[in-house]
């Protein structure tokens, strides 16, 4: 392709509007530039005809801010303030918030939505474009074009704070509709993202919920929730609302409660149909997310149970910020080495007081006989506290110890360490108890041992066997796929990507007559609105993957949904056939 102007050499476009998206700069530049293809104008500005026109997370950030020579910021920059990227840091480790922002600098974003969660979030990927009417008006009165907002395109964010009034999602750009067009909110049709009568009945719990997404989209950068502090506060909270009974086992039926209070509200805003729990029910979508866990969950399931626990996004991030209770208690601080081990039950005041003891400096033997329990066990509270205490060396000598808490950090199991220090397996369990920080460091070296041992048995067999799909060694290696897929889910789907893929089985398991029954019904519902809306023109089968999110991804199943293939077949014939 010929040399393409350079885009300094446009004046008009060299600054941002304020809040505005990248994807609504480019957008403006290529009406600017009187580009008749969206391909020149993704090669102007991205040098390559496709990558840069996503409108969430644009790649090829790098080459964007040399062509621009840096007029509207660095990477980092651009990144941060005008992508929905940052979005999904907060939740995730700083490794992966770098690893991220990588792959947008350099190149395509690949399987990037699957490693932040986004692809099995259940609430799509896509990341409709959303405009407020009346912004829209404001805009084009005082910067004379209707522009992206970025806190209107925050997933979670379906209304605008402004002007109190519920955000219209654009009919363009979804479904793979206009994938690498560049439009602006003047240019495409739009739908409503709640209808009025459920906007009506629910609008305190949208207007909450998209402030709890314009309250994770301004943490500062760099800010990553801790998982054992995420989680520690939402026990703490769960306790306060007697959702655990005395033996510290948590009541299912009281958290299914406070979730359907928010959930069914919700699940009426476009693409939340998923909180209706049809398909997955609510505990089973949210009850990982009380306990500290590993993998990735979509902020929007965050927002949710902030809502069911703590009603709004402020009253949340107090008591996350707050001293905890339970960290407190425990004599847990941020700054520690050794993190804390927490229990679902309530904490026992005989430990509390114990460890107060020891910490002003009384010793553990006689903290241990004061409040009536064994010298072990106050051992083991104190070192839940951090707390180091004086070991008195029999057979388990100094030189002993200190090789088996090496080999402990390594990974070895505790047989290993035992019998190598001529020892008890009681004694090196003991030892773990009362080593601060001992036992995370071998949980995660024993954690590491069967990762690396995990990848190479699926790895060795999918070369062994040359052209087996992901799905054939799922059967051949059950332990090994099970493993992989709760604990190493982002290195096992792009190592399946490479893989062929599997033949389609009918989904026996699935309620197709119940799920058929859903479709065709939301289908006649959505044809019978575009034929109000537009009664001369013909309903595109695009038209109705633009009102129901879910129906595109149901395409190839239309054998499987009979009823559904008739309403589609309906809907979309022509109106001179009538």
């Amino acid at each position: 392709m010929n040399e393409q102007p350079k885009y300094w050499q446009l004046p008009q476009v060299t600054q941002w509007l304020p809040g505005e998206t990248l994807y609504s700069l480019a957008s403006r530049h290529h009406h600017i530039s009187g580009n008749s293809l969206p391909t020149e104008t993704s090669f102007q500005l991205f040098g390559h005809g496709r990558q840069g026109s996503m409108h969430d997370m644009p790649s090829r950030i790098d080459e964007f801010v040399i062509r621009t020579e840096g007029m509207l910021g660095d990477a980092e920059h651009i990144i941060h303030e005008h992508t929905l990227l940052p979005f999904y840091f907060p939740f995730r480790t700083q490794s992966e918030a770098a690893n991220a922002v990588a792959a947008v600098r350099h190149g395509g974003i690949g399987a990037l939505k699957g490693r932040l969660g986004i692809l099995a979030s259940r609430f799509g990927a896509s990341h409709p474009l959303k405009a407020c009417p009346q912004c829209m008006l404001d805009d084009q009165e005082d910067h004379q074009v209707a522009y992206w907002h970025m806190n209107h395109q925050w997933p979670g964010a379906w209304a605008c704070i402004k002007h109190q009034q519920p955000l219209h999602y654009a009919l363009f750009k979804v479904n793979g509709e206009g994938r690498f067009h560049w439009c602006l909110p003047i240019d495409v049709m739009h739908s409503p993202g709640i209808d009025s009568r459920s906007f009506e009945k629910s609008r305190d719990l949208v207007f909450r919920l998209t402030e709890s997404a314009y309250g994770l989209a301004a943490l500062p950068t760099g800010f990553h929730f801790s998982p054992t502090r995420l989680a520690t506060t939402y026990q703490n909270r769960l306790h306060e609302l007697g959702c655990y009974s005395p033996r510290g086992r948590l009541k299912s039926t009281e958290l299914l409660h406070l979730l359907e209070v928010v959930c069914h509200p919700l699940s009426h805003v476009h693409g939340l149909s998923s909180l209706r729990g049809t398909d997955v029910s609510l505990l089973n979508q949210f009850v990982r997310l009380v306990g500290e866990h590993r993998g990735a969950a979509h902020p929007l399931r965050h927002f949710v149970i902030i809502l069911a626990l703590f009603n709004n996004w402020k009253v949340f991030k107090d008591a996350y910020d707050a001293p905890s209770t339970l960290l407190a208690r425990n004599g847990y601080r941020e700054d520690s080495d050794s993190p804390p081990t927490f229990d679902d039950s309530p904490v026992d005041p005989k430990k509390l007081a114990l460890v107060e003891a020891v910490r002003n400096g009384q010793s553990v033997t006689a903290a241990a006989q004061l409040f009536d329990v064994a010298v072990a066990t106050a051992m083991a509270w104190a070192a839940e506290a951090g707390i180091h205490t004086p070991k008195r060396a029999k057979l388990f000598t100094l030189s002993r110890r200190k090789n088996a808490i090496q080999m402990l950090k390594r990974g070895s199991s505790k047989e290993d360490v035992a019998s190598t220090a001529g020892i008890s397996v009681q004694t090196i369990t003991l030892l773990l108890r009362t080593e601060p920080g001992l036992r995370s460091d071998w949980n995660q070296a024993k954690f590491d041992h069967i990762q690396k041992r995990s990848r190479a048995s699926w790895s060795r067999m999918a070369n062994k066997l040359n052209t087996v799909s992901g799905h054939f060694l799922r059967k051949l290696l059950p332990a090994e796929f099970a493993w992989l897929y709760r604990n190493d889910r982002s290195w096992l789907e792009d190592f399946n990507s490479a893989l062929p893929r599997a033949e389609k089985s009918n989904n026996s398991n699935i309620h197709w007559d119940t799920r058929d029954a859903i479709f065709s019904q939301a289908i006649d519902a959505a044809a019978l609105a575009i034929y109000l809306a537009r009664p001369c023109c013909r309903i595109r089968l695009a038209d109705l993957c633009n009102r129901i999110p879910e129906l595109k991804a149901r395409l190839s199943d239309l054998d499987q949904l009979p009823l559904t293939h008739a309403a589609i077949a309906r809907a979309t014939r022509s109106r001179a056939a009538d």
